[in-house]
C-alpha cells in the first residue's frame, strides 16, 4: 500500500509563506494563514450562518435559465428555484458558447442569476467555473499562448509560408496528433506552432529555445503517419498566420478536455491551463496564476459582470493534470515548462504545477473582493486558501461507493475545520447508477436510503446539501427531499444548530487494544520514538509507513480511530496538510479492483480520523484475522501518534441538534440505536412525508426508545421533548 500521490518529493522549494510565492509580496503570510476579511463587507448569505440542514440547487438552475427551447420565463424559473437558499450554475461561456446567449426576453443566464440575487439578497449565488480548462474562443487573446498546457513537442521539418488555409507539415513524429480527439472522438488535435530562436546559456553555448511571443494556433485535419506529415488548418482561434522555418519550429499539441456542447455541432475542445511555476511568462513577466487571478477578481468587483455573485466554485481542478488522451495512449509527457521535455522532468513538473495552482488560489484570495466565497473540488489540499470544497456525490457519484464513506467523511470534516472563514462546503446529491438497477422507490434508480445518507452526511460534517438527482431522466422537477425541509411541515433549517459533534456509537464500546496500541505498532519506513503523549515517527527523505500488527478482524467489521498531528512539510505551502492512507488487506470493487485504501488529512493540530472496513457485496477479498493495518503518511517530517483504538463494530453515527436528531448508518448491516441510553429523557418523532416521497419511513409517528436504521441508510427525527 502506498500514498497515491507524492506532492512533496523533489519540489525544489524549502520555504513557506511569503517566501514561497514572491509574487504575493508581504501579504502572502496572512493569505496563507487564512485571510480575515475586513469589517464593512457585505452581509453573509443566510445559508452560511443558519441552522441545518443547509440546502441549495446545483446546475439545473443554469440549464433552465434563459433556455429558449424550454421557453421558461424568468418568473417561472424563479418560482421553481425559490424554495431553497442557494443556487449554483454557469454564467460565463468558458465551456459552452451558448451560456452567454440571450433568450426571447433578452436575458442571459447571468441576467437570471443577477436578478435572482437582487430579488433575494439573503440567498447565495455561486458561479460554477471550470478551473482546469476553457474554450479558446472564450475571451480570445486574454490567455498568453505559453500559459496553456501542452504535451511534449515534436520538431517541424518543413518550411511553412504565411499563406493558405491548409498547410502540409512534415514532423519528427505524428504520435502527438489525432483526428479523434475529445469525448466525441471527432476533433482534430489543436496545436501551437512556436518559433525557435538562438539563446546563449551561462556557458556561452548557443542553443535554440521556444519564442512564445511568436506563435500560431492550428488544427490537424489530416495525418499521414508513414510520411510523417500532418495537414493543418491555419490561423485558428484568432491567431495570425505566420512564416515558420524548418528545423527552427516546434509543434506543441494542446492538452485538452471536452468538448461539452452538442455532438452534432462539432464543438471546440477546451484547452487546459498550465499552472506550473515553470511555465513561460508573458511579455509583462507574469505566469498563468497571476493573469487568471486578475481576470476573475475583476469580474466580482464593483461594476463587474458578477458583482452580485457571492461565490465561485472551481470545477475539475484536480490535484495535478489527469493522464488522459494522448498522455494515456502514447505515454507522451506534459511539457510544463513550454520547452522540450528532458528525461525525468515529468514528476517534478507535476509538483511545480500544484504549487502554481496554490499560488493562483492565494492570489485570487488576495485580489478578490472581501467575503467572496472561493471553493474547489474536494481533492484539494490547499486548506486555508479556500473557504471550502465540493464533494461531487458522497462518497462519490455511485451509491455503492459507500464503502468509502469514512474516507470522504474524514476529508470533509477536516476541510470544515481548516477552511478560510467563513467556511462553506457542500455535498452534491449526484448518483451514477449500477448496471441492472431498476426504477424503484421514490428516489428512482438510486434508493431513497442513499439520498437520506448523503443528506445526513452533510449535517454531520457542517456542510450543505445541493439537490441535483432526478427520479428519472424525463422528470423536469428536482425533488426537495423531506429531510431538507421537515417533510410536510416545510420548514427550512428545522434541525437548528448542533448541540454536539458527530458521535460514533462504537466508541462507547471497549477498545480491543485496551489502550496498549504501542506494542502493536512498528515502523516499516521511518523511526519510532516514545514521548509522553504517544509515539513520534520520523523518516529520512521518503514517506512514512507504519504497520499495526495482529489486529482482530471479527464480525466482518473493523473501525480504526487514529488521533495524530504532524509537523508541517518544509517543501509545501503552510496551508498544505499531509495525506494519511490506511489499508488492512481488504479488496473491493469500487471504481476499479484494488486494495481498499481509505484516506484522511493530518496537520499541525490534533485530529481524529476514522477508517471503517467491513464485509460488503462489493468485496473481492476479505482481510485476514488477525490482520495487519498499514498506515502511510505523506512526507518524512515528524508525526506524533497520540492514540489508536480498534472496535469490531458497525460504523454507526449520530448527532444531536436543537430541534432534532440525525442517525446515519453507512454500514452494510442494520443498527439499533438505544436512544434511552444515548440521549436519556429526550423524545422524538418521525417526519411526515410528502405523498411522493417515502411515507413508509417518514410516518410522523413517535419513535420507541430503540430505533433501527437499515444498512446504508439514515433517519431524521424531530425532537418533541
Amino acid at each position: 500500500m502506498i500514498v497515491r500521490r507524492d506532492f512533496l518529493k523533489q519540489a525544489g522549494l524549502g520555504l513557506a509563506g511569503a517566501a514561497l510565492f514572491p509574487s504575493l509580496g508581504k501579504a502572502a503570510a496572512s493569505v496563507f494563514q487564512g485571510l480575515e476579511n475586513p469589517a464593512g463587507a457585505p452581509t453573509l448569505p443566510v445559508i452560511l450562518t443558519a441552522g441545518f440542514p443547509r440546502a441549495g440547487y446545483f446546475r439545473t438552475t443554469e440549464w433552465d435559465a434563459a433556455n429558449i427551447q424550454k421557453g421558461m420565463t424568468y418568473a417561472q424559473w424563479e418560482q421553481k428555484y425559490a424554495a431553497l437558499d442557494a443556487i449554483e450554475g454557469k454564467a460565463l461561456a468558458e465551456e459552452q458558447v451558448e451560456t452567454e446567449r440571450t433568450n426571447d426576453e433578452g436575458l442571459s443566464k447571468r441576467d437570471y442569476f443577477n436578478r435572482y440575487k437582487a430579488r433575494f439578497p439573503e440567498k447565495m449565488v455561486i458561479l460554477h467555473f471550470n478551473g482546469n480548462a476553457r474554450l479558446p474562443t472564450y475571451k480570445p487573446g486574454t490567455i498568453f499562448d505559453g500559459h496553456w498546457l501542452y504535451y511534449a513537442p515534436t520538431h517541424v521539418r518543413s518550411d511553412l509560408p504565411a499563406a493558405g488555409d491548409q498547410t502540409n507539415i512534415r514532423v519528427d513524429s505524428t504520435l502527438p496528433f489525432t483526428l479523434t480527439e475529445g469525448r466525441y472522438e471527432q476533433n482534430g488535435t489543436d496545436l501551437c506552432l512556436v518559433r525557435l530562436v538562438p539563446q546563449r546559456s551561462q556557458g556561452h553555448v548557443e542553443q535554440l529555445v521556444p519564442d512564445w511571443n511568436y506563435t500560431e494556433q492550428v488544427t490537424v485535419t489530416a495525418i499521414d503517419a508513414k510520411l510523417k506529415t500532418i495537414t493543418v488548418a491555419r490561423a485558428r482561434y484568432g491567431s495570425t498566420v505566420r512564416t515558420f522555418q524548418k528545423d527552427r519550429t516546434l509543434a506543441f499539441a494542446h492538452a485538452s478536455e471536452g468538448p461539452f456542447g452538442s455532438k452534432g455541432g462539432k464543438p471546440d475542445l477546451l484547452w487546459k491551463y498550465n499552472y506550473s511555476l515553470d511555465a513561460p511568462k508573458d511579455t509583462e513577466g507574469r505566469t498563468l496564476p497571476e493573469c487568471l487571478a486578475t481576470e476573475l477578481a475583476a469580474l466580482f468587483a464593483q461594476n463587474g459582470k458578477l458583482e452580485r455573485f457571492d461565490s465561485i466554485e472551481f470545477d475539475a481542478v484536480g490535484q495535478h493534470p489527469k493522464p488522459e488522451g494522448l498522455y494515456a495512449h502514447h505515454d507522451i509527457p506534459f511539457s510544463f515548462t513550454g520547452t522540450e521535455v528532458k528525461a525525468g522532468t515529468a514528476a517534478d513538473g507535476v509538483t511545480r504545477y500544484e504549487l502554481g495552482k496554490q499560488n493562483f488560489f492565494a492570489l485570487l484570495r488576495q485580489q478578490a473582493r472581501p467575503k467572496l466565497i472561493i471553493m474547489a473540488d474536494l481533492c484539494q489540499q490547499g486548506c486555508g486558501l479556500l473557504n471550502g470544497v465540493e464533494s461531487e456525490g458522497f462518497p462519490r457519484s455511485k451509491y455503492y461507493d459507500f464503502v468509502l464513506f469514512s474516507e470522504r467523511f474524514n476529508k470533509l470534516r477536516y476541510w470544515q475545520q481548516h477552511s478560510a472563514q467563513p467556511a462553506f462546503s457542500y455535498i452534491l446529491g449526484k448518483f451514477e447508477f449500477e448496471a441492472g438497477a431498476r426504477d424503484v422507490g421514490p428516489a428512482g434508480k438510486a434508493p431513497m436510503s442513499a439520498v437520506r445518507l448523503q443528506i445526513a452526511a452533510s449535517t454531520l460534517c457542517n456542510a450543505a446539501y445541493f439537490v441535483f438527482h432526478k427520479r428519472n431522466r424525463d422528470d423536469e422537477n428536482i425533488p426537495v427531499w423531506d429531510e431538507l425541509v421537515m417533510g410536510k411541515e416545510n420548514k427550512r433549517y428545522w434541525l437548528g444548530q448542533p448541540l454536539s459533534d458527530a458521535v460514533w456509537v462504537a466508541e462507547s464500546l471497549p477498545d480491543i487494544l485496551a489502550g496498549d496500541w504501542r506494542k502493536h505498532l512498528i515502523a516499516e519506513k521511518g523511526t519510532l520514538h516514545a514521548v509522553d503523549t504517544g509515539l513520534t515517527v520520523q523518516g529520512n527523505d521518503d514517506d512514512l509507513v507504519l504497520a499495526l500488527r495482529d489486529i482482530p478482524y471479527r464480525d466482518n467489521a473493523l473501525l480504526l480511530s487514529l488521533t495524530l498531528h504532524a509537523e508541517h512539510p518544509s517543501k509545501a505551502p503552510v496551508t498544505w496538510p499531509r495525506l494519511v492512507s490506511v489499508s488492512c488487506g481488504q479488496e473491493v470493487k469500487t471504481w476499479k479492483k484494488q486494495e481498499l485504501v481509505l484516506e484522511a488529512y493530518v496537520g499541525q493540530k490534533s485530529y481524529t480520523a476514522r477508517f471503517y472496513f467491513s464485509k460488503n457485496k462489493y468485496e473481492i477479498k476479505a482481510p485476514k484475522n488477525p490482520c495487519t493495518v498499514r498506515i502511510a503518511i505523506e512526507g518524512h517530517e515528524p508525526v506524533q501518534i497520540e492514540n489508536i483504538a480498534v472496535r469490531n463494530a458497525p460504523n454507526a453515527i449520530y448527532r444531536e441538534f436543537e430541534h432534532g436528531l440525525v442517525l446515519a448508518n453507512p454500514s452494510d448491516r442494520s443498527h439499533s440505536y438505544d436512544l434511552a441510553v444515548l440521549l436519556p429523557g429526550k423524545k422524538y418523532r418521525r417526519l411526515i412525508a410528502l405523498p411522493d416521497q417515502d411515507p413508509a419511513v417518514n410516518t410522523g409517528a413517535p419513535v420507541e426508545s430503540v430505533v433501527t436504521v437499515p444498512a446504508r441508510d439514515a433517519l431524521f427525527l424531530i425532537k418533541i421533548q
